[in-house]
């Protein structure tokens, strides 16, 4: 059998070749692996890290809970007595109108409409109640009725109160101001038409019911 001869030639082209071939099949083989491994755990490490963070940091504020949940307490046990009462959004919406209506006959306003609006989350587990009412009075019994409701057992907010009287539309701005803002001419007791949105609040009962139209018949 004949022997391969080697000549140094071909010694240098092996020794190159495997100048490349050691060093790849090192990366492939044990580098690679390696630094992906690494990066896995580094970032598996931030990940608790963070957990770890914010389970510190909800430990920390436990401590103040016991606080804010007393302080909290005592103040819905203040308001509450001010609340709307109903077993569902629809009980408490009708309960609003009704209230609206009742304070409305006290002050000397005659409401025409009260609609029931679409019920809205207020945070804190309570509910907002708007209907909108609409009607006409004297400028007294529009002032009480507005003062009533301001004032009243029950906690209701006004806005959009939009009045007109015979000589065109006089607005009084976003929300209602105790202080007058329509004075008839020579200070007799003109009829103005008026409207506005008076929201009621209630505990939030998780039964949303669509509201439904409150006629002036319904109220009486």
């Amino acid at each position: 059998m004949r022997a391969i001869r080697i000549t140094p030639r071909d010694r240098r082209t092996i020794a190159l070749g495997m100048a490349f071939v050691v060093p790849a099949l090192l990366w492939s083989l044990v580098l690679a692996p390696y630094l992906h491994a690494l990066s896995a755990a580094k970032a598996k490490l931030r990940d608790e890290q963070g957990l770890l963070r914010r389970e510190l940091e909800l430990l920390a504020q436990a401590r103040s809970f016991p606080t804010a949940f007393g302080d909290g307490a005592k103040k819905l046990l203040a308001v509450a007595p001010r609340l709307t009462g109903g077993n569902d959004d629809a009980a408490a919406g009708a309960a609003v109108a009704g209230y609206v209506r009742s304070l409305a006959r006290m002050g000397g306003a005659n409401v025409t409409r009260v609609d029931p609006a679409p019920v809205r989350d207020a945070g804190g587990g309570i509910t907002a109640l708007p209907v909108a009412v609409t009607g006409e009075a004297d400028l007294e019994g529009l002032m009480t009725f507005l003062q009533m409701l301001e004032n009243g057992p029950k906690l209701v907010r006004v806005d959009e109160l939009k009045i007109e009287a015979d000589d065109g539309p006089v607005s009084a701005g976003a929300s209602y101001s105790p202080t007058p803002f329509f004075v008839a001419p020579g200070g007799g007791s003109e009829i103005i038409r008026f409207g506005f949105t008076a929201t009621g609040y209630a505990l939030a009962t998780g039964k949303p019911v669509p509201a439904q139209r409150d006629s002036a018949e319904a109220g009486r």
